[in-house]
Parts: structure tokens; sequence; C-alpha cells
């Protein structure tokens, strides 16, 4: 009987050893890339504690209208649209905006795993409790305090293009500028509306200043698509096209750049919008909308002889234009 008496000791002993070591804390992926600057964010706990589990919620993203989005900030416009496109989300990415490169490598991994991009700021903590995220990916040199129920993974550039490529399922890879340039964006967003491969940064490549040609950006991501929505953001802001980019894949949106002080000054851009009725084209980043009508121009491209939308650009101050025929008759006769 004693004996008995012992084991039964013996077996509470160590079911409560087990109640009191827990669970192991998951460890961080590779070291931390080093990057411009480093952002500490504390997040507080939820006012609730949620006892749904992550893989019971319906996260599935919600399309949008055509609302502009224009809080002032990066990290704002981002979590604006994050609380609009994601009732939850199961992953969440988050990264500095200090580095062109870092930013790319990021939104692709957002956009890989279906998951909104987001940069440290006054909301992100609300945010982040809002999502109930069972992953955060942090990318670069950015810490957060773990929120109840989530998971913090750490991950270097390297190891955010290889869990993109996991999530993706493709080996392809294309090569990003040393030095961040206009083409780190061109070549990562075509990436992600293609999802057939991923960029990855340079050999040697490192934290640093981009200068991105507003230009260059408008006449770069100009190109048609077959996405059912188009997110216009400002050539001179290349973060934020990468922000709203990963966010937008989610819901079908493509992005495209535009000079808000003169919407038809590039009329290349015209191409990427047409054939979407008006409720399609959303503004993101400027607090000054273009009104409809600028926007029912890009949309039907009907430019006037000699190219362009204007009748009289700034480099054009007159312009002729001959009208010749015979109203009776579609013969040009001699003067054809």
């Amino acid at each position: 009987m004693r004996s008995v008496f012992r084991l039964l000791l013996a077996a509470l002993a160590i079911a409560a050893c087990s109640t009191l070591v827990g669970e192991t804390p998951v460890g961080t992926i590779g070291a931390q890339s080093t990057a411009v600057s480093s952002t500490t964010v504390t997040i507080s706990a939820p006012s609730s504690t949620s006892t749904t589990l992550h893989e019971d919620r319906d996260c599935t993203p919600v399309p949008l209208g055509d609302t502009p989005v224009a809080t002032g900030t990066v990290a704002g416009d981002a979590v604006a649209l994050s609380r609009q496109v994601f009732p939850c989300a199961q992953e969440v990415v988050v990264v500095p905006e200090t580095d062109l490169t870092e930013v790319a490598v990021a939104a692709q991994l957002a956009a890989a795993v279906g998951g909104p991009l987001l940069h440290p700021g006054p909301d992100l903590a609300a945010e982040l409790a809002r999502l109930e995220p069972a992953t955060i990916h942090l990318v670069g040199n950015v810490h957060l305090a773990s929120p109840p129920g989530s998971r913090l993974v750490h991950s270097s550039w390297a190891e955010s293009v290889v869990h993109a490529q996991e999530a993706l399922e493709v080996t392809d890879q294309v090569s990003l500028p040393a030095v961040p340039d206009v083409n780190t964006v061109v070549q990562t967003l075509a990436a992600l509306t293609t999802r057939d491969r991923v960029v990855a940064p340079a050999a040697g490549a490192s934290p640093q200043a981009a200068t991105v040609d507003p230009v260059g950006l408008i006449t770069g991501l100009a190109t048609a698509s077959g996405s059912e929505f188009v997110w216009m953001v400002p050539s001179s802001q290349p973060v934020l096209a990468l922000t709203a980019s990963a966010i937008g894949r989610a819901v079908g949106a493509s992005v495209v750049a535009y000079d808000p002080a003169d919407i038809f000054a590039y009329p290349e851009i015209s191409p990427a919008l047409s054939g979407r009725p008006p409720a399609a084209i959303r503004y993101v980043g400027v607090e000054t909308q273009p009104s409809p009508w600028e926007t029912e121009v890009l949309l039907r491209g009907v430019q006037v002889p000699g190219g362009g939308f204007r009748v009289f650009p700034p480099t054009t101050p007159r312009r002729y234009v001959a009208f010749y025929g015979n109203p009776l008759s579609t013969a040009l006769g001699a003067l054809g």
C-alpha cells in the first residue's frame, strides 16, 4: 500500500513540474540586418482576452471602394489601409521606413504570406492588437514587445527572401540594385504581380539612403495589368508605393505612380488605368485629390492631336488644328 501511495505522490510531483515549466519560448530566426535607425515600439495587451483560435477566424481581405487615404505619414496610411482591407490577419510584417531595399523585401514577404505591411508608428500597437496575428515578422532593426498570442520572428534580408520563396513555392530570383533606386521599386512590384519569382538584395548591399527619380517611377509603373483595382500614389513616395502594393495585392489592386501637381503631365499612365470604372481607382497618400472628371479623362485615354490631354500644356502655348473635307462625303477630295 505504501508503494502505491509513493508512486501516486511521484506522479503528482512530475505533473506539477510540467505545469511550472510551461512552453519553451520560440527563438528568433537568424541574425538581424543592420538598419539605418533602430525603432522600439511597446505593444500593450488587448483590453480583453480572446478565446478564438487563430486558425478558426475568417481573415478574408475585404475589397475597398474609392475612398482616398491620406493620413500624412506612410505608417499612418499603412494602418488605415490595413484596417479597411484586413478584418484580422494570421501573419503581419513590420519594417522601418528608413531603407528602400529593406522595405522591398518586407513588402514581398507581406504579399507572399497574405498579410499587411506595417511600419513603426503611434498606431502600430493598436492595429496589431486588432489584427491578433499568430506570427509577426520583424524585418530589419525594429523591436516589439510580444503581443499576447503572437509569435515574433526576427528575419534578416536573406531570411525574408527565403520565407517569401517558401510561401510562393518559387525558386527564381531577381537581384535588386546594390544602391537602391527606382528599379528597386519597379522590380519588386513586378515580382509581386507575377508571383513567379522573388527579388533579393544584391550581394554586399547594406542599408543606405535612396534617391528615386519620380519620373522614372511614373513611367516604370505605368504598365497595363489585369488587376481589378488601381491605387494611385504620389511619385515622390517610393516607400508608400511598396507598402500600398503589398497590402493591395490581397484584394487585387495594382499601384500606379503619378504627379499630384499635374495628373495629366504623363499620359503614359492612362493605359495602366483604362478598362476600369472610376470606382476602381483610389488615391493614397495625398490630401488634395484630383477631380472626378480628371480621373475620367485618364480612364478614357483619348488624347488631343499631337499627344497629351491638355489643349494648351505649359510647353505648348499655342496649337494649330486644321479641319478639311466635305461633311456630305467620307472622301477628302483634292485636299486629301
